[in-house]
């Protein structure tokens, strides 16, 4: 007798000491071709597809209707990003090629942010020049500066304005992200005395540029012998931290490095607050964190976010404080389409330009990239004794 073809919608029962599981599949000429939906009694479903017999698309996996994980099928092969759900947030991202893990494989914690990355071999080389690549976007704080030089004490409230100027220039915004950069690239991966280091590195570079618009307070310890913290809460620890996030190679060390570079003159909670909150921002921009999420982080442990830059513009007026100008830039960030969208965002706020359009720029930078010819046309602001220790910052950021 000539054994039956499967064909058309079948359902079958099946039953185990832990579950009874209901299956319904469309088969066609003997071979499963179609979603196949597998219900159990004990909260499982799974719906998976098949295409003349071959596992093929994206099979997903629930428990009590709640989403646990999704696995792309190429020819009966998983191919592409496993992803893997805990609480219907994802937790887990694993690369196959052709049945095997090839590429990265990722953890998240509950605000999507990465905590954890592996890679296989054949990814190292290419996770290194992208993130020589990434590294670039180191000069999005000082695109901010510049472009916000001309406006500190001119507020324009549009953003409407010629990108660069000839009135532009760099800042002390500028000097001190690089003394920062220059330090953490001097410590070469042990930052056990990057407080120190810091202040040396502040000193040689900020000491050539008198004249760069340092406040009274920082410009009296830059020329101190003796150096000391003096309890500031001004913006200056927020605009000049993002090295930080370049070097750092978690959320954990990001926050001490952010914490060693700052207390050393803000050590004010507000400062503190305020340099965490834009080195925090930076590294989860560079690990392609969403800005929905980055903006969680932000409002969960920092700032509330509970305004729009239209609501703001016309009432902010200029403050020198953490407080009163890092929710704001990095709101900017925030509502942007582009690099360029989010400094002429940055701009329009008024206030503090330079320095909102720093700390703008440096989460911006690290989000979007830094476009070819924002870069080249920053270059042109810049002496040689700056382009050189950016470069240098570069190289070490990119094999730390």
């Amino acid at each position: 007798m000539a054994k039956k073809i499967k064909d058309g919608l079948i359902k079958t029962v099946t039953k185990n000491e832990f579950d009874t599981i209901e299956t319904v599949c469309f088969y066609k000429d003997g071979k499963k071709h179609g979603i196949e939906t597998r219900t159990g009694s004990n909260g499982f479903k799974s719906y998976r597809l098949y295409i003349n017999g071959l596992k093929e698309g994206v099979h997903k996996f629930y428990q009590n209707d709640m989403l646990i994980s999704e696995v792309p099928y190429t020819k009966n092969r998983i191919n592409g990003i496993m992803r893997k759900y805990d609480d219907n947030l994802i937790c887990e991202e694993i690369t196959y090629k052709n049945g095997k893990k090839s590429g990265l494989i990722r953890q998240f914690n509950k605000y999507g942010v990465i905590i954890a990355e592996t890679t296989t071999q054949i990814e190292q080389k290419k996770e290194k020049i992208r993130k020589r690549n990434r590294t670039l976007s180191f000069l999005g704080a000082i695109v901010g500066d510049v472009v916000g030089s001309r406006f500190e004490w001119d507020n324009i409230k549009s953003k409407e304005f010629d990108f660069f100027h000839p009135d532009c220039f760099f800042t002390d915004d500028t000097v001190m992200t690089i003394a920062i950069g220059d330090a953490l690239a001097e410590c070469k991966g042990n930052y056990k005395n990057l407080g120190q280091q810091t202040i040396q590195s502040m000193k040689k570079i900020g000491l050539c540029y008198p004249d760069c618009g340092y406040g009274y307070n920082f410009e009296q310890w830059l020329n101190s012998e003796n150096p000391a913290p003096y309890n500031s809460w001004g913006n200056g620890a927020a605009m000049r931290v993002s090295a930080c996030a370049y070097f750092a190679k978690s959320f954990k060390e990001v926050k001490e490095l952010a914490r060693k570079v700052t207390e050393i003159s803000h050590n004010h909670p507000e400062g503190l607050k305020g340099a965490e909150a834009t080195a925090v921002a930076v590294r989860a921009a560079l690990l392609g964190v969403g800005k929905d999420a980055i903006q969680r982080i932000i409002n969960d442990n920092y700032y509330p976010m509970n305004f729009t830059i239209d609501e703001i513009r016309n009432k902010y007026s200029f403050s020198e404080s953490c407080q009163k100008t890092v929710p704001q830039a990095l709101k900017a960030f925030f509502e942007s389409e582009n690099f360029e969208d989010a400094i002429r965002i940055a701009i329009s706020i008024g206030g503090d330009s330079d320095t909102i359009g720093a700390i703008t720029g440096a989460v911006a930078g690290a989000y979007y990239g830094v476009p070819l010819y924002i870069h080249e046309g920053v270059a042109g602001y810049l002496d040689d004794r700056l382009k050189n220790l950016i470069k240098k910052i570069i190289d070490r950021a990119t094999n730390s």
